[in-house]
């Protein structure tokens, strides 16, 4: 450990028990060699002392700064201090209590989180603040509950000190509340603590002094407070500061028991005893009191000189509310143009979000529309795919019909060839050789007219409508009868008529007939249907 990291360690050491020893150790040290952490400490200490010594702070910049370095390193008890001293410079600083609230509160939250970094005499300090500040806006449970802890917590890390200031500041909350009972309780089991330093003695005595003066029993609070005055020699220059506020309010006392010269001597103390310019609208109110007082006995020259006095006191007093007012107005006006500028950053933010989400919507929308665009496209094409496939199956498959059945056409044809020709030969060879055998020749011409008509009817039969349809293009067949079908076929094949005549079993006067039947029906269909003037031909 360095001479500056021990010099800094005594001063944090002797800082409760001697906070102008450790003042004087903090001046010794020679700031140009700090690093940034010791030069933190430093401020921090510096900040320290000065509270404990109640020197006033014009501004927050030092205990800013140490706020700063300690908030960029890992959370220690250097940064929980600071805070709550940052807390304590604005509340000398006169802020307003719910911005120092607000700060103490955060302490509060820190030292639930780190129990185990933090002195018990910070944690009672943070307590005892926070209870008076609610006690200062009338929250009477908050108040009793912060001053409670406060108490408790003294007590039970044996920090005197803490526990003495929260129980006197309890005592007097009582008092003020009119609950003197609960008051003089905690003043009397104070009471019961023995061998105390003469400070705290002080401080106990004093109590009483408001305790009696509360209630109305003035003879008593005067000898407290007279008390206080034999023992203010003792208790150090803290307390000292204070001996003009003691001699106002034994003055006072005096003035109430109508003993104008002691009431006058005591005021004249309280205004010799100023040691504090700052607090303008206190000494204003001492030196109006030792005015009144002279005036009262007829000095009307000390009066006129003490009433200038406290006239200059107030308007001292006036130009630094003045004064604190435009400073107020001013970190209000930063402030408020901090939000704003906060609030268009963040209003910037949010558009930026809300375009850069409608962008991806859109992007998506976009993506969504062409994938289903694409979708439906690939679907159609393969709709398409299949149906051509399809029609291509069935346009072979006709192909392949109609090539069968021209086949079976030139087959017909064949057979037809044939049979006439069989029926022919079986004529001939039965009238030149089986016709004496009159027997034999019937049966032989039985059975060839019951072939023909077998034949006829097979050919009937077999000349269907899809077959007669795929060759001969036409609408419908509905119109034809199979007889005619079979006629308008086989003139189509080119069959003689004498072949025709054969083959269906009819006279050559019954193929005319039908041949022009068939003519009339194809003629009253041949304006809508073009290409049975071709067929028509062939008949």
């Amino acid at each position: 450990m360095t001479t500056i990291d021990t010099q800094l360690a005594l001063a944090d050491s002797l800082m409760e028990e001697s906070p102008s020893k450790a003042m004087e150790l903090l001046n010794e040290v020679d700031l140009t060699d700090l690093d940034p952490q010791n030069q933190s400490y430093y401020n921090l200490l510096y900040v320290i002392a000065s509270d404990k010594l109640f020197y006033s702070f014009d501004n927050d910049s030092v205990i800013n700064s140490v706020v700063d370095y300690y908030s960029r390193i890992p959370i220690t008890e250097n940064y929980i201090r600071a805070l709550y001293y940052k807390a304590m410079v604005r509340f000398q600083m006169g802020e307003s209590d719910s911005l120092v609230y607000d700060m103490l509160k955060e302490v509060e939250n820190l030292i639930i989180e780190h129990p185990n970094i933090v002195r018990p005499e910070l944690v009672v300090k943070v307590y005892f603040y926070l209870g008076r500040i609610n006690e200062d806006n009338s929250q009477y449970e908050l108040t009793v509950y912060y001053y409670q802890k406060a108490r408790g917590m003294a007590q039970s890390s044996g920090y005197m000190d803490g526990f003495f200031a929260s129980s006197i500041a309890l005592a007097q909350f009582y008092s003020d509340g009119k609950d003197f009972e609960a008051a003089q309780q905690i003043l009397l089991r104070l009471d019961t603590i023995g061998h105390l330093p003469k400070y705290l003695v002080y401080d106990l005595v004093n109590s009483w002094g408001a305790y009696y003066a509360n209630t109305d029993q003035n003879d008593k609070a005067l000898r407290s407070y007279l008390k206080m005055e034999v023992l203010s020699d003792s208790v150090g220059a803290q307390r000292k500061m204070w001996l003009s506020s003691l001699y106002h309010t034994i003055s006072k006392i005096y003035k109430q028991n109508n003993v104008e010269d002691s009431a006058l001597i005591y005021a004249k103390k309280s205004v010799q005893a100023i040691t504090d310019s700052s607090f303008q609208m206190r000494n204003y109110t001492y030196f109006k009191n030792l005015a009144d007082l002279s005036l009262d006995k007829g000095l009307f020259k000390d009066a006129a000189m003490n009433y200038r006095e406290a006239y200059r006191w107030l308007s001292d007093n006036l130009d630094k509310e003045k004064e604190k007012r435009i400073l107020e107005l001013e970190k209000k006006y930063d402030l408020t143009r901090a939000t704003v500028e906060s609030l268009k950053q963040k209003q910037r933010f949010q558009l930026t979000i809300v375009f850069s989400v409608f962008i991806l919507l859109n992007l998506l929308f976009w993506v969504y529309y062409y994938r289903q665009r694409l979708y439906r496209n690939r679907l159609a094409l393969e709709n398409e795919r299949l149906l051509r496939k399809t029609s291509d199956q069935a346009l072979i498959h006709q192909q392949e019909k109609i090539q069968q059945n021209q086949h079976l056409l030139v087959i017909y044809q064949l057979l037809a060839q044939k049979h006439t020709g069989v029926q022919a030969f079986m004529e001939k060879f039965a009238q030149r050789f089986i016709k004496d055998e009159r027997s034999i020749f019937e049966d032989i011409t039985n059975e060839l007219s019951i072939l023909n008509r077998e034949f006829s009817s097979s050919l009937l039969q077999t000349i269907n409508d899809s077959l007669f349809i795929n060759y001969i293009k036409l609408p419908s067949a509905d119109f034809l009868t199979n007889a005619e079908k079979a006629v308008l076929f086989l003139c189509l094949l080119q069959v003689p008529s004498a072949q025709i005549v054969s083959l269906l079993n009819i006279s050559t006067n019954n193929l005319r007939v039908r041949k022009s039947a068939v003519r009339r029906k194809l003629a009253s269909i041949a304006d809508k249907n073009p290409e049975i003037e071709s067929l028509l031909e062939t008949l």
